[in-house]
């Protein structure tokens, strides 16, 4: 990707494994990737896809989590948790005039303890919509003001520096 705050073209990808030799022994893998598309320089469409596995005894804290302002908006961050996550999120951000931009966002996450039992009822939707200000213009650094809404009256409030991904 071109930038990591704001990142308007490329790709990343990140893969991890490593395995817990504690009181606890656990395996612990994820797969983060990302593809950001911009036109005219002025409307970016960013994709992301991320997975973590956790097999064995992980500790409590080690559980994957959805929410807070960079996986998964419009869940409190640490309200829903568990071994493994699967997400895909989609944003189309826009620079509109002067220093203001907008974004809309949705995905779709599924928390589950275990591969074989991945279940489709159990997905979490998001959805929202961001106003941007471009903090500076050297940098390219704008900040963001996101509302998104999750299942069963979820929904949050996010003022951060930078894109959620």
């Amino acid at each position: 990707r071109n930038d990591i705050l704001t990142p308007k073209d490329g790709w990343y990808l990140k893969a991890y494994s490593g395995y817990n030799f504690s009181s606890s022994n656990y395996f612990d893998a994820s797969l983060d990737g990302r593809y950001y598309k911009t036109w005219k320089n002025r409307f970016t469409l960013a994709g992301r896809f991320y997975n973590k596995v956790l097999a064995g005894t992980p500790v409590f804290y080690d559980y994957s989590i959805i929410g807070g302002d960079n996986i998964v908006r419009g869940y409190r961050y640490g309200r829903y948790r568990d071994k493994n996550l699967t997400t895909l999120q989609a944003e189309f951000r826009a620079h509109l005039f002067w220093r203001i931009g907008m974004a809309a966002f949705a995905g779709v996450s599924n928390l589950y303890p275990t591969i074989s039992k991945f279940d489709f009822n159990t997905i979490k939707p998001n959805a929202g919509l961001g106003l941007r200000i471009l903090f500076s213009k050297k940098d390219d650094t704008w900040l963001r003001l996101d509302y998104a809404v999750g299942a069963n009256g979820n929904n949050g409030f996010y003022v951060s520096f930078g894109e959620s991904f």
